[in-house]
């Protein structure tokens, strides 16, 4: 069993712990991120077939007037691209702060996504498990429930 480690970048403002040896950045390149985000990081490790991803990204104009259900619709509409099929979804909060959980499948990938969105103020935080047969419900839980802000 790989060994689980607290994770917390520097600017990220929260730690989760992530499995596996090592975590990747792959945040995407400056002109491939949408318009309205300022800047965004991702980062990702893999344990087995499963892949553990963490990102989030800080709006470039105040969202703070904006209803939170209208930016999570968005920001899931905007995951339904590329051939993925939503199957499921649920509100959920993050102590005051709203949120998604989903369940896709990414029929390009062939692949399982469970994910959760969460808008904070200025922020959008986005996890997910992508896995090509159902992951360990256990460490879905593991990986969402260790998900933490640091103020």
């Amino acid at each position: 069993m790989p060994e689980w480690k607290k994770f917390s970048p520097d600017e990220g403002q929260f730690s989760i712990l992530m499995p596996g040896e090592e975590i990747s950045d792959i945040t995407p390149e400056q002109s491939e991120k949408p318009n309205v985000v300022e800047s965004t990081k991702m980062y990702l490790s893999t344990n087995e077939t499963n892949v553990f991803m963490v990102s989030y990204a800080d709006f470039k104009n105040d969202v703070t007037q904006i209803p939170s259900t209208e930016l999570l619709d968005s920001a899931l509409q905007s995951m339904l691209k590329d051939g993925k099929k939503l199957l499921s979804q649920q509100n959920i909060n993050l102590g005051a702060y709203p949120g998604i959980e989903m369940n896709l499948w990414d029929e390009k990938e062939g692949i399982f996504l469970t994910g959760r969105v969460f808008i904070v103020n200025q922020r959008l935080y986005l996890l997910f498990v992508g896995s090509d047969k159902n992951p360990q419900i256990s460490d879905v839980r593991k990986f969402f429930d260790s998900f933490e802000l640091i103020q």
